[in-house]
């Protein structure tokens, strides 16, 4: 008999499950403004606490994942290190994959 696969939370740990965000940073890489590499972006985001970072080329949309069930102490390490990383903090708007596929779904 084949062993239960593993999960990382959800119903059979009575941990919540993790989820995934997509980070959007406002005019990051732009004529010069604010250029950073994605390497250094993304070691700002795993530094606060993300797991599974990832950018998309250097558009500044990060992509991570949260075990927390509160993400606000995480996004505030991010806001804090993204000020260290560019003097200022850019604007970021955070959704969820799951908001993200909702909004694609309700397009017309």
């Amino acid at each position: 008999m084949k062993a239960p696969a593993k999960h990382k939370g959800g119903a059979r740990t009575g941990r919540p499950a993790p989820v995934r965000y997509v980070a959007f940073l406002r005019a990051i890489n732009v004529a010069g403004h604010a250029t950073v590499t994605m390497r250094n972006l993304s070691a700002t985001f795993a530094k606060a606490g993300c797991e599974d970072v990832r950018t998309v080329i250097a558009s500044g949309n990060v992509l991570f994942t949260l075990a927390e069930t509160d993400p606000a102490p995480v996004l505030r390490r991010v806001g804090q290190g993204l000020r260290r990383l560019f003097g200022e903090e850019p604007v970021v708007m955070y959704r969820t994959l799951d908001e993200i596929r909702r909004m694609a779904a309700a397009s017309p």
